[in-house]
């Protein structure tokens, strides 16, 4: 998926279930979305995210950590 795809799931996910999407969890699509979401979490404070640059992607992610 796109990263404003990913992002829109995960908001949705998170307005519906009020928490972040585990990587423990049993349904596939959940998993990978939280698995992407530690891993842009580990990137961006590593300073090594490659969305970090754009202003969209770092308002938008800036949300969720």
């Amino acid at each position: 998926f796109p990263v404003t795809i990913r992002l829109e799931k995960i908001k949705d996910y998170i307005q519906k279930n009020n928490k972040l999407p585990s990587q423990d969890k049993k349904n596939e699509k959940i998993k990978k979305l939280g698995y992407w979401l530690v891993c842009q979490a580990r990137n961006y404070k590593q300073n090594q995210s490659p969305y970090s640059h754009t202003i969209y992607f770092y308002s938008s992610y800036s949300y969720y950590i």
